[in-house]
């Protein structure tokens, strides 16, 4: 199953929440790939990766080039940007399935596949929206956070509409602070408006978790804090209960 993980908001730990559920899943066996479609290459730093190769963009710009697939833990396997996103970006125009062309010719062995999408609505995302169905969105409970996930659904709208397709989609609320009481009742209030939508469990705000990407590792490769553990451990589940 594929996954295009999105907001046009930056700064909501999108790909913090993206290389953390990945690595939960490959932790419990589960085949996974993550696609890398940020030029910044955030979810490859994630994972202590960060020589580009030939990666994605490449392969978009043209057919004879292959991407390629990087294996960074078991189970786990990674596709950089490369070096060529802003061409790209800047370049296509009309093909709106490119990436989905790419991904199908891709080793059909993974369970899942996360992209991993810029903070924006261009031609990637388009890109991306174009390969699956199935949306995650990450927000955070706060005021600038709750006004750009009212845009992104309603953006989302519109993607539907262009592509004529329909989006199974799950909001994951990220950055949560358990004993803010504005947290709190901003994530009710999320949920009150999109009552089937969003997650149970919130993605818990930490100092350890902000730190991870410095050392190339995720919450499960580097913490022992049961409760950092039980946090995206339940993340994990209840995405496996609506996939």
């Amino acid at each position: 199953m594929i996954y295009s993980v999105i907001n046009q908001k930056g700064g909501v730990g999108k790909t913090t929440l993206t290389c953390n559920l990945a690595g939960m899943l490959a932790y419990i066996h589960k085949k996974v790939l993550v696609i890398d479609l940020d030029p910044q290459s955030h979810s490859c730093s994630y994972f202590g990766f960060n020589d580009p190769y030939t990666g994605i963009s490449d392969a978009l710009l043209s057919k004879k080039i292959k991407p390629r697939i990087i294996n960074v833990r078991p189970n786990l396997d990674i596709i950089t940007p490369g070096y060529s996103m802003f061409e790209f970006e800047i370049g296509n125009k009309t093909n709106s399935n490119k990436l989905d062309q790419i991904i199908k010719e891709l080793p059909t062995d993974y369970d899942y596949i996360f992209l991993d999408c810029p903070p924006s609505s261009g031609s990637i995302v388009t890109q991306a929206l174009s390969a699956t169905d199935k949306v995650i969105i990450p927000t955070t409970p706060e005021f600038l956070g709750m006004k750009g996930l009212n845009v992104m659904l309603s953006t989302l709208e519109k993607w539907s509409a262009h592509l004529n397709k329909s989006f199974d989609t799950m909001i994951i609320a990220t950055k949560f602070k358990a004993n803010n009481k504005n947290h709190k009742q901003n994530l009710e209030s999320i949920r009150t408006s999109n009552p089937d939508l969003v997650f149970k469990t919130a993605f818990l705000e930490s100092t350890h978790v902000s730190e991870t990407p410095t050392n190339g590792k995720t919450i499960i490769d580097s913490t022992k804090s049961k409760r950092l553990i039980t946090n995206i451990t339940l993340i994990t589940k209840e995405f496996l209960e609506r996939t």
